[in-house]
Formats: structure tokens, C-alpha cells, sequence
């Protein structure tokens, strides 16, 4: 053992944003006892390298100086080595990557960026390049190892990354193994909300599934909903009132095309497409312009808000899809969607359209509709 060997785990603790407390409860030693190492007062117990190398997901070498650029350069040959074959792949070029993965393994099996490489690679093994099913058999062939890869870059890798691949790797080694609610259940609990759906989806992806389908026909509705936001985000940065309302008949029309023939919720969507376009229209001066795109808003939003509670979806990509109309804030407020809708038509915006005869009578005709 060098006399770096404190200086070492000092620097492997800093980087892995631990304290020395933390440390010396995972090695069953006393705080004063990790303190005198840093210092250099004292060397660990023989009997504790294993345990520490470990720990910090390196090898007994590397926790005792071997040169961790010898390391690096060697997994840096195997990534340029294999790189150029990956386009032009076959059974033996994918075994002879694989081999060198496995060998790199074996001499460094601590080092988390080589097990975040098999957990990629172990569901592509080559002995099944050719089968179509080979991500399931391999998978299967590989459990116990890409369940402890998994496992061990959960435990002890703080790599947003690497956790990231071991998360999915888990959740999808569960569900090609039968266990699909166990994937869910631990994606859910380890992936951030906003996140979730999206590799929901990437877990339905990888397995053969029935409800694959299904949850790809939600998450198309998710995505559509998310373009929408950014859709009126972008549209407010466009200043031609000319170019803007094309704009918004192409929104409209992607709505339908999307939609299919079913209202559903595709009137909430256009209710306030043309809202906006009212707005648009009376800054610019189009009162005409804009008295048509209020009636539209008001005919549309009314409609959504004569929808059931659970609307069905039966034409357009996202057919089979129910969309659950329920607005917690609206119903605490007594209030529907369209009358929201008029409140809005009181803001100082709209005084010049308030002063034709046609707009009151127009909010009038929509606050008795109730």
C-alpha cells in the first residue's frame, strides 16, 4: 500500500459528494478512524481494500495506485476500436466487441461506465444477432448479470446517466421476465414525473406486449397536448397579423387531422386557438376579422363543455383513447369552461369589440346557455 492511499479515499469521497461518516458506516469503522486516513496517520486494516475499492466502484489496483489513466486508455481503445464496425455489423464483428466488453469487465469489474456499456449491450448479444427475437433471449441469458449491474450502479454510482440506463435496463429486464407491473411500479418510483410517461412508453417499447399499442396511442396524446403549448408559445413571438392567422388555421387543421371526426377534446383545443386569434384580430384593428373568430370560440367551447365526463376517442391516431374531462378548479368554482371563456372577453383587450352591438349580444347569447 502507497502512502496515497489516504489522499485516495479522500479524493474518491470528495467526488462521490460523501461524507466520512457516510464512508466509514458502509465499512463498518469509526469516524475518526477514516479522518486519520486522509491525514495520513495511519493505512486501512488489509482486510478493508476489498471492502473500499468497493464501495467507490473501482478496483483493489486503482484504490492502490495502478494508474487510472492506464485504465481509461484501455476502454477508450475499445470504443475506438469497435466504433467503425458498428455500420457495417455482423455476427462476428458483434461477438468479437462483446468479447473485448466482457474482458475490460473482467479486469476492472468495479468500473461503472463498463457496466453501463452491458447493460446496452448484453440485450443485443451476438449469439442471437440473427434471431428475431434475440433482445427477449438474451435478456433472459443474461439476468443475473445485468440485474447486478443495475443494482450496483443504483447503489453506489451518483452518475445522473449511468443511473438513468440502470433504471431502464431494470424496469425492462422485469417486464421482458413477465414482472411488466413490477417494471411500472419501478419506474414510477424512481423516474421524475415529468419524465415518466415518456419511458412508460420506451419500457412498453421493449417488450412484446399487448399493451404496447395502447399506451403508445396515450403518450401520442400526451405529446400532442405538450405541442400545443408550444405551438401558442411560438405563435405569440410571430407579428404579420396576415401570417399569424394562417397560422392558426394550419394549428386548427393539425387538431383535426389528429383528432380525426370526434369532437372530444379537440374543441378545447380550438375554443382557444380562435381565442387568441380574437385577441390578435382587435389589437390589429380586424373587428370583423375578430367578432368571426369569437363565435367560433364560443360555439367550440361550448360544445366541449356539453361533453361527458368520459370522452371516448373512435377515429384519428388516438382512437380508443378516453379522455377523462374533469377540472378540479372549475368545479370547486362552480364554473364551466365557456363562462370562464366570457370572463375573458371582459379584459380591457376587447373594449373595441364591446362597443359593436353584435359582441354583447353574442356573450349574452352564450351566458344563457348554461
Amino acid at each position: 500500500m502507497t502512502n496515497n492511499l489516504g489522499e485516495t479515499i479522500r479524493r474518491l469521497r470528495k467526488l462521490h459528494d460523501i461524507t466520512q461518516e457516510t464512508l466509514a458506516d458502509a465499512i463498518g469503522v469509526t469516524i475518526p478512524a477514516v479522518s486519520k486516513w486522509e491525514r495520513g496517520e495511519c493505512l486501512p486494516d488489509v482486510t478493508l481494500i476489498v471492502p473500499i475499492a468497493a464501495y467507490f466502484g473501482i478496483t483493489t489496483d486503482e484504490l492502490l495506485g495502478v494508474s487510472e489513466e492506464v485504465k481509461r486508455a484501455k476502454i477508450q481503445k475499445w470504443y475506438d476500436d469497435s466504433l467503425p464496425l458498428i455500420w457495417r455489423q455482423t455476427k462476428e464483428i458483434a461477438q468479437a466487441r462483446f468479447d473485448g466488453l466482457l474482458a475490460l469487465m473482467d479486469e476492472y469489474p468495479n468500473d461503472f461506465e463498463l457496466m453501463q456499456n452491458y447493460i446496452v449491450s448484453a440485450v443485443l448479444d451476438p449469439e442471437f444477432h440473427d434471431d428475431y427475437n434475440q433482445t427477449e433471449k438474451s435478456r433472459k441469458k443474461n439476468f443475473k448479470k445485468i440485474e447486478e449491474c443495475c443494482r450496483t450502479i443504483l447503489d453506489k454510482c451518483t452518475d445522473a446517466e449511468k443511473r438513468q440506463t440502470a433504471i431502464d435496463g431494470l424496469a425492462e429486464l422485469y417486464a421482458s421476465d413477465g414482472r411488466l407491473e413490477e417494471g411500472e411500479k419501478f419506474l414510477k418510483e424512481n423516474v421524475p414525473f415529468d419524465l415518466l410517461n415518456e419511458r412508460l412508453v420506451w419500457l412498453y417499447e421493449s417488450v412484446d406486449h399487448p399493451d404496447t399499442p395502447d399506451k403508445y396511442r396515450n403518450y401520442l396524446y400526451y405529446q400532442m397536448r405538450n405541442l400545443v403549448q408550444k405551438i401558442n408559445f411560438y405563435l405569440d413571438w410571430v407579428k404579420p397579423i396576415e401570417k399569424k392567422r394562417e397560422l392558426y388555421r394550419r394549428t386548427i387543421a393539425m387538431y383535426e387531422a389528429f383528432c380525426g371526426d370526434d369532437p372530444g377534446t379537440l374543441c378545447f383545443y380550438t375554443a382557444h386557438q380562435y381565442y387568441h386569434e380574437c385577441v390578435d384580430c382587435t389589437c390589429a384593428g380586424l373587428l370583423d376579422e375578430a367578432m368571426e373568430a369569437a363565435e367560433k370560440c364560443l360555439r367550440d367551447i361550448h360544445r366541449y363543455d356539453r361533453l361527458p365526463k368520459e370522452c371516448p376517442f373512435t377515429t384519428g391516431i388516438i382512437e380508443g383513447y378516453t379522455h377523462t374531462i374533469s377540472e378540479p378548479a372549475m368545479e370547486a368554482a362552480d364554473m364551466t369552461e365557456t363562462e370562464y371563456m366570457l370572463d375573458l372577453f371582459k379584459q380591457d383587450w376587447a373594449a373595441p369589440l364591446r362597443e359593436r352591438e353584435d359582441f354583447p349580444a353574442l356573450l349574452e347569447r352564450y351566458r344563457n346557455l348554461r
